[in-house]
């Protein structure tokens, strides 16, 4: 039997000081099992409060895993824990029992001290068989004041009928009125945040800790641990702010306008809160024996010691795994995990290749008529023997016919050409002179075309529908400086597009993609064989500065075909087989600088990706395991620039070596793998595959062949450069064809 064992620290044991005799019992040390919830009385201590003098609001949560109790007879619900929204007083927490609660989110629960002992001594935890480092608080505060968090004071209103502030301050400090060992005085207002928690348990006007019977118009708190603190000047018409010698006011005052003063000329010397009308919340001033209050605020805290009692354990959790000899974190089985991910992101990247390549050919080129021949001198045209070609400029410029009165059946002579071009206007020149056989000579003669183009290859965009196809081999390598596994992978496919484009500036469409994409890991035989389908949709915007916007939007489907070799047995095969949906898009803008054949490119791209592997089992086998769904996420963004040196080859072909520098931050989460061993579904174990290459640097090299016939060659060799965790190498060729 394998054991491993994780270290779950949860707290080391500490007791605040306490100004009374309340304690918390919680055990050092306990041993839990992933696998099933234990009780924390198995340690041998059993935890239990004690010195409590009234009852008592218990809270338990944790970092990680599940908690729970199992006996709640005679408890309260408490509100924000076990899923209960509001208090109930006749309820029991029955819903604290759940096996489903998140020790994150705390089990709670108010009672007597008797009760609740006998609740913390079935207290159950069970680990989540993931977390490495895990902390629980268990704490106990009396009931019958209320805790403010934000300053660690209790607060409770005392009901007294026609009660005078002396009394009520004798009363707050009295030995009576102590708050489970803490004592206790009239409540001094500091804050807001303080304001606002007192004026939400008023009833009615109470009074409060503020005096200026030492000092007249001199504000004071006369107890607790702002005791003797001045914070309020009053001035000598009534209200704040008075500049009196050795007077400072607090930050915070909530007085009604105009007080405090000497109301009718009465010695207003101590302080209250109105609890109705339209004042209400708001302090005011009245003569000490002032019998219209009827309750007082007493404050806990600050004065040493606290209510609150804490206590913590440390936890040691075993584990039991499968005797077959393997562990859900051998090596092979993790890399190959992460060869999954790193596939599911190269299918993304092979999709979106050859849309972007596509997107980057020009729109149409000059279209070479059969007809034309070449003269025995060189780089001269015949033109006596060409025809115009009729389906053509029918299709694509109707408008020009009925200014161009000519015979197709005619051989026309380089005069002629010249007669018909000039009774056309010049917005239907141009046009014309992308199809005419004599385009060429056109061009070059400055008497016809003075602003013509320099090139042959006419920008004019087609605007009716033309299709695509692309076939792409790709092979890779990835080292690794330490702590994985090598691999290699190669991948084939082939893509069918369609687009046209949308007025002068943009394009639009859509392509099919099915691949093919396999990993060998190490040379145990550890693969992955992913077989993909991709719909991909794609728009592009281009300036007349040839700067562009690309927008890409794709969706697919994988399925994988997995086999692996253990670590600790080279024979023993493994296979099993899982599906998974990916979507991703891919925005990318380009800006580009020409200088006569040299084309430099600056881009900017943002990948954005999600791949859902589904559940899936092995094959039957000793060490066969089944694996949950796999989340993958891809967030990636990278800068680049792209170099291009335009030459032109005979026959109108262009030949473009390249070259690319580029620079990816990924921003992927990580990628969590759950999984059990067939023969033991009790035991869940979890691999969380980090992304552990947060910095990307891309070399490439290579060239693109334009042929005249519509066929294009592209050639890349990349040089992927891992921030701490290695490099992969990839060659990459693709051939396409547009219709």
């Amino acid at each position: 039997m394998f054991f491993k064992k994780l270290t779950i620290y949860i707290f080391c044991l500490f007791f605040s000081i306490k100004a009374y005799g309340a304690s918390f019992t919680f055990p050092t040390t306990l041993t839990a099992d992933t696998t099933g919830f234990v009780l924390v009385s198995n340690s041998g201590t059993t935890p239990a409060i004690s010195g409590f003098l009234t009852d008592v609001f218990v809270v338990v949560t944790g970092t990680a895993g599940s908690i729970k109790i199992v006996t709640y007879a005679g408890l309260e619900q408490r509100t924000g824990y076990c899923g209960y929204t509001e208090d109930n007083d006749s309820s029991e927490p029955a819903d604290c029992a759940g096996d489903s609660i998140d020790a994150t989110d705390g089990i709670g629960f108010e009672g007597s001290q008797a009760e609740v002992n006998v609740a913390l001594a079935t207290l159950s935890y069970k680990g989540d068989g993931s977390t490495s480092s895990v902390s629980i608080t268990a704490s106990a505060t009396p009931t019958g004041a209320s805790y403010n968090s934000t300053n660690g004071h209790y607060y409770k209103s005392v009901a007294v009928a026609d009660i005078d502030w002396a009394d009520a301050r004798t009363a707050a400090k009295s030995e009576d009125q102590q708050y489970n060992g803490l004592t206790g005085y009239l409540a001094t207002i500091t804050t807001a945040s303080e304001n606002t928690f007192v004026v939400g348990k008023l009833a009615t006007s109470a009074w409060i800790g503020g005096s200026d019977s030492g000092t007249e118009k001199i504000w004071k708190w006369m107890d607790g641990p702002e005791a003797d603190t001045t914070f309020t000047c009053q001035t000598d018409g009534g209200g704040t702010g008075a500049t009196i010698t050795d007077c400072t006011e607090q930050s915070y005052l909530n007085w009604v306008s105009g007080e405090p003063n000497q109301h009718s000329g009465n010695n207003e010397d101590c302080m209250h809160y109105y609890g109705t009308g339209e004042n209400a919340g708001k302090w005011n001033d009245y003569v000490c024996d002032n019998n219209a209050v009827d309750s007082y605020i007493i404050e806990y805290g600050g004065m040493g010691g606290t209510a609150t009692v804490e206590a913590t354990t440390s936890l040691t959790i075993t584990s039991t795994e499968s005797t077959a000899g393997f562990t859900i974190f051998d090596v092979e089985l993790k890399t190959m995990i992460k060869a999954q991910i790193e596939a599911s992101n190269r299918i993304v990247d092979a999709s979106v290749e050859p849309v972007l390549n596509r997107i980057n050919q020009p729109r149409k080129k000059v279209k070479k008529n059969k007809n034309r021949k070449k003269s025995k001198k060189k780089n001269q045209t015949n033109f006596n023997v060409v025809k115009f070609n009729l389906p053509i400029i029918e299709k694509e410029y109707p408008r020009v016919l009925k200014y161009f009165d000519i015979d197709f059946n005619k051989t026309y002579s380089y005069e002629d050409y010249i007669k018909l071009f000039s009774k056309l206007d010049k917005e239907n020149q141009y046009p014309l002179l992308a199809f005419l056989p004599i385009t060429t000579y056109m061009y070059s003669d400055e008497e016809l075309v003075s602003e013509s183009p320099t090139t042959t290859e006419y920008t004019e965009i087609d605007n009716s529908w033309s299709t695509w196809t692309a076939g792409s081999i790709t092979i890779s390598e990835r080292q690794f400086k330490i702590g994985s596994l090598g691999r290699k992978s190669d991948s084939d496919s082939i893509t069918f597009g369609i687009d046209r484009a949308i007025g002068e500036n943009a394009i639009l469409g859509i392509a099919y993609r099915e691949g093919q994409d396999d990993t060998d890991i190490s040379n145990q035989g550890t693969k992955v064989k992913i077989k993909s389908q991709n719909i991909t949709t794609y728009t592009s915007w281009r300036s007349s500065n040839n700067n562009s916007i690309d927008f890409i939007l794709g969706a697919g489907h994988l399925t994988n075909d997995l086999t692996r070799k253990e670590s600790s047995s080279a024979t023993n095969t493994i296979t099993g087989s899982r599906t998974g949906d990916q979507i991703y898009g891919i925005l990318n803008f380009a800006l580009r600088k020409s200088l006569n054949q040299l084309t430099t490119s600056y881009y900017s791209r943002i990948k954005e990706g999600y791949t859902k592997l589904y559940a899936y089992s092995e094959n039957a086998n000793d060490s066969a395991a089944h694996f949950k769904d796999q989340h993958i996420t891809t967030s990636i963004i990278s800068i680049g620039t792209s170099m291009n040196y335009q030459m032109e080859l005979q026959n109108g072909n262009i030949f473009n070596p390249n070259a690319l520098f580029e620079f990816s931050s990924d921003e992927s989460d990580s990628s969590k793998a759950v999984a059990y061993y067939l023969s033991d579904s009790s035991s869940v174990y979890t691999y969380q595959a980090k992304n552990d290459a947060s910095e990307l640097y891309k070399l490439g090299v290579g060239f693109d062949l334009d042929f005249a016939d519509s066929w294009s060659v592209n050639s890349k060799m990349l040089r992927k450069i891992y921030k701490d965790s290695g490099h992969e190498n990839t060659f990459m060729i693709e051939a396409s064809l547009v219709f």
